[in-house]
């Protein structure tokens, strides 16, 4: 009788275990849903996607080229996508992005291009230009980067048990 009930008793201990909660990426996503009002489990998860691209956007800012123009291309890919993926209304955004980026490089043609004592001109003052709006471009990316930092930790901290 006793081997019975130890066999039944580890029967249902391996069944409990087998339903225990799903870890998405480290995360309980049933716990985060029963402790909060999410209309589903899907809506965590696909924030829990959004936190992984935010930190891959992250990384890559800092793996981006120091060299032009590629550099300028790596940190207008990163804005493209944080643009696309975590901010409202794409277009008007890009938009706006690229109406920054034609000022800024005109505006840094003046000490770039318009000294009148170091009379750059021609290629050297088009890559001076160039490397002064890849420093704002970088600079861009990462307040845009920064700002959904803090909303990640403000709002959702169970993202604090995040691993890859």
């Amino acid at each position: 009788m006793k081997k019975i009930f130890l066999i039944l008793g580890l029967i249902f201990a391996l069944i409990n275990s087998a339903h225990a909660d799903e870890l998405y990426h480290n995360i309980s996503i049933e716990d985060v849903y029963n402790q909060g009002d999410w209309s589903s489990q899907d809506e965590i998860k696909h924030l829990v996607n959004e936190y992984t691209l935010f930190l891959e956007l992250q990384e890559n800012v800092k793996m981006c080229p120091i060299e032009l123009p590629d550099c300028i291309t790596c940190y207008e890919d990163i804005v493209r996508k944080i643009l696309k993926n975590f901010y409202t209304d794409f277009d008007n955004s890009w938009s706006d992005y690229i109406n920054f980026k034609q000022s800024a490089e005109k505006a840094y043609e003046t000490p770039s291009c318009h000294d009148r004592l170091s009379g750059s001109s021609g290629s050297m003052c088009y890559v001076d230009t160039m490397q002064y709006v890849a420093e704002l471009i970088k600079n861009y990316a990462t307040v845009l980067l920064s700002n959904r930092k803090h909303l990640f930790a403000e709002y959702y901290p169970f993202l604090h048990n995040y691993k890859p």
